[in-house]
């Protein structure tokens, strides 16, 4: 299923909301579908209600469809869209008991990724002249 911005908002909202009436089982039956296509979003939903941090959990949700709708329209990679979502969430969580990363960090962690891009490509590719090979 191809989610648009607005199901999966509704079924975030809903969650939360139902979460307040319905026990685990409950919400799980009805949001099955939800639940297995983000699974992370589903569990950050319920532990909103729990921590008291709907709030939070809204503007976390906001932002992670932003940066997917960046990738949609083709406006960033998905490379940085990970980059900058992690960097959102670090900032959030991280970084205020580890302090933030100097420019050097980020050039350190961004050419430590691409190298490994870089490999897994390589591999890759590796793997299919062996297939190519076999066939």
């Amino acid at each position: 299923m191809n989610w648009t911005e607005d199901e999966i908002t509704n079924s975030f909202n809903g969650i939360i909301r139902d979460s307040k009436t319905m026990n685990a089982h409950e919400l799980e039956m009805k949001y099955t579908v939800f639940k297995e296509s983000f699974t992370k979003l589903y569990d950050v939903a319920i532990d909103s209600v729990v921590t008291g941090k709907v709030q939070e959990a809204h503007e976390m949700l906001q932002m992670m469809l932003r940066a997917r709708n960046g990738m949609q329209n083709g406006k960033t990679t998905k490379l940085t869209t990970d980059m900058f979502v992690g960097n959102q969430l670090g900032k959030k969580y991280i970084y205020p008991k580890t302090n933030t990363p100097s420019t050097d960090d980020y050039k350190k962690a961004f050419d430590t990724i691409k190298e490994k891009i870089i490999q897994n490509e390589k591999e890759d590719e590796k793997e299919d002249e062996k297939e190519d090979q076999t066939e």
